[in-house]
């Protein structure tokens, strides 16, 4: 029996779709100008990004294959020092819930809150959960690098045969998956 793929934060993740949330007008400088001459973080560039260059690394979870990335995510509700993000794959959502962030240093890097989900596999008795974290760090105000750190853990008489199918040997398992994110205006 062949376990289905298990799509990347899809699934309960603990995230929510922001409705009527637009992107930044590029004509309003005066706000940055002015954050940026009382030394604050100017917000970063609300809207759609698209994921590219992903890739795995200290990789005990087979993401390739057990998992699917995200193609984009929408960075919302932006603020200096924080802004809110949501994960799609293909357009779909991949998440139902928030993630808010935060800056961890003066100049590009953040932080985001750890979230969760859980799933079972169709056939199996399994039951899936992870928990990840999500870095930036923005070269320019329409280029990231991003990366999640992940644990998934799996419950059930059935983990091992589950698991062994899409190469995972270790429980729980540990992945990071890192990626590039280009500001895409619609």
């Amino acid at each position: 029996m062949e376990v289905p793929t298990v799509q990347f934060f899809a699934l309960s993740v603990v995230m929510s779709t922001l409705i009527g949330c637009g992107s930044k007008d590029s004509n309003d400088t005066g706000a940055a100008e002015e954050a940026q001459a009382e030394g604050t973080r100017v917000p970063e560039q609300e809207g759609r990004w698209a994921v590219s260059d992903g890739s795995w690394s200290d990789d005990q979870c087979n993401g390739p294959m057990s998992m699917e990335t995200p193609t984009s995510y929408d960075l919302s509700a932006a603020l200096p020092g924080t802004f809110t993000v949501e994960l799609f794959i293909d357009g779909e959502e991949a998440v139902d819930g928030p993630v808010d962030c935060s800056a961890t240093d003066d100049e590009s890097a953040y932080v985001c809150e750890e979230f969760t989900s859980s799933w079972s596999i169709d056939g199996y008795d399994t039951n899936i959960s992870l928990t990840g974290v999500i870095s930036f760090n923005f070269s320019s105000d329409t280029t990231t690098a991003g990366s999640v750190d992940m644990v998934m853990t799996c419950e059930g008489n059935d983990c091992e045969m589950a698991g062994e199918s899409v190469g995972i040997t270790a429980n729980p398992c540990t992945t990071t998956f890192n990626f590039l994110g280009t500001y895409t205006p619609e």
